[in-house]
C-alpha cells in the first residue's frame, strides 16, 4: 500500500532532515547552512526510498521533476523561515510544521507527477 509506506518513508526522512537541521543550527545558529544541509540530505534520503520502495517506479526523468519541486520547496521554505525571523516565535518549532505541511503536498506531487511511468 503506497500511503503507508510513503508516511514511513516520509517519517524517516523528516527525521533525517530535522535532526541535521536541529544540530547544524544549535551548532551554528546559521538558519541557511542548517537548512540546505537539512534539505539536501532529506532530498537523497526521499528520493532513494521513494523511488525504490514506495513507488518502485518513474521514468528517467523522475530525478529532474524531483529536484525542480525540491529547489521550489526550499525556496519556500527559506521565505517562511525567513519571515519567522522577524517574530519571536522559535525556528525550530516552525521547521517542523513546515515539513508536516509538505508532507502533504508532495505525497500527490510524487503519485501524479514524479514517480509516474508515462
Amino acid at each position: 500500500m503506497p500511503a503507508l509506506k510513503y508516511l514511513a518513508a516520509g517519517i524517516l526522512t523528516t527525521l533525517l532532515s530535522y535532526f541535521t537541521f536541529l544540530t547544524l543550527y544549535w551548532g551554528t545558529s546559521s538558519v541557511a547552512l542548517s537548512l540546505v544541509s537539512a534539505n539536501i540530505t532529506g532530498m537523497c534520503s526521499s528520493f532513494i526510498l521513494n523511488r525504490f520502495w514506495v513507488w518502485k517506479l518513474g521514468e528517467k526523468k523522475a530525478v529532474l521533476k524531483f529536484l525542480l519541486i525540491q529547489i521550489c520547496a526550499i525556496t519556500i521554505n527559506w521565505l517562511i523561515l525567513h519571515l519567522i525571523s522577524l517574530t519571536t516565535f522559535p525556528r525550530a518549532t516552525a521547521q517542523l510544521f513546515i515539513y508536516a505541511i509538505f508532507a502533504l503536498g508532495f505525497y500527490h506531487l510524487n503519485k501524479k507527477y514524479i514517480f509516474t511511468n508515462s
